[in-house]
């Protein structure tokens, strides 16, 4: 390195600009010029002596390096936010508030309604609520930017807990001329399918091998995809069938719709509470959730 200190706003650019892929909308992110941002995203190169991020027809993709550092990026943006709401906090003899982080399935689902009697019964109505991809969660978490998330995804990672909240059941996206109202597991098989990874899900993946293998069936899995909303794109987009949870009925894009599998036991996928184990504010919301009723009708 050049330098031996650095400027937080390079590392904000960064960040940001990581996030949105696009120097017109990291540009108007942070409230300057798009000159602005490629003189800090220049400046923070060269003072790492690593190139971040590349250009391309796309927009901005991020270099090896570039993904390396992203948590890291993210982490001191949280540290200077909590900063900032702490020292607010002393001023006012309040407390910062708390941040939760939703992935994107959660949101359409009834255990919004249960988790906003529980921050206010814990925070007294003290917190803030971002949502994201659930494939992104954890990065977020272990970087501080919350305290804690709510994700389909489980985070298995040293320093943090989590606790099984319920169960979302699970449909099938279809496109909109499918002329079915239930799906039969030899309809499903006719299909080529979209479903998060076996490694991710395997009650989910296992239990659909095995209901199709009683039915005589074997499945079609297309691909693999992590994030519900790229499966209905591609589900949009006429590459097969997804399967997804039924709560984001009414999150699909023009041309698709969720209907249910007709299934003795429908498939499940998980929501789960993590937080990192030195959260204090994380660790007293999560004793409170644990007493909840979290059964999704």
């Amino acid at each position: 390195m050049k330098r031996s200190r650095f400027d937080i706003r390079d590392w904000e650019a960064f960040a940001v600009l990581e996030r949105v892929r696009h120097f017109g909308q990291a540009a108007d992110a942070l409230g300057i010029t798009q000159s602005a941002v490629s003189q800090r995203i220049s400046k923070l190169e060269s003072d790492l002596g690593l190139k971040l991020l590349t250009r391309s027809n796309r927009g901005v993709d991020p270099t090896e390096a570039g993904q390396a550092l992203q948590s890291y990026a993210c982490a001191l943006l949280a540290a200077k936010r909590n900063a900032l709401e702490a020292a607010a906090a002393i001023q006012t003899n309040g407390a910062r508030p708390a941040r939760l982080l939703l992935s994107n399935a959660v949101v359409h689902t009834a255990v919004l309604p249960t988790l906003k009697r529980a921050l206010e019964e814990t925070l007294s109505g003290r917190f803030d609520v971002d949502v994201e991809p659930a494939d992104i969660v954890e990065t977020r978490l272990l970087s501080g930017v919350c305290d804690l998330a709510l994700t389909t995804l489980p985070v298995s990672r040293d320093g943090v807990q989590q606790d099984l909240l319920t169960r979302l059941p699970m449909g099938v996206a279809v496109p909109d001329d499918a002329a079915h109202d239930r799906i039969s597991m030899k309809d499903l098989c006719r299909n080529p399918l979209l479903v998060v990874p076996r490694s991710i899900e395997p009650h989910l993946f296992d239990g659909l091998v095995a209901a199709a293998a009683k039915a005589g069936q074997n499945l079609r899995i297309e691909r693999s995809i992590v994030a519900f909303p790229s499966i209905l794109a591609m589900v949009a987009m006429g590459k097969g069938w997804g399967i997804v949870p039924l709560a984001m009925a009414d999150a699909t894009p023009k041309g698709v719709r969720i209907v249910p599998l007709s299934l003795p036991e429908p498939p499940t996928i998980r929501v789960m509470a993590a937080w990192r184990t030195e959260n204090e504010i994380a660790a007293r919301l999560a004793e409170t959730l644990r007493t909840l009723d979290w059964t999704i009708d």
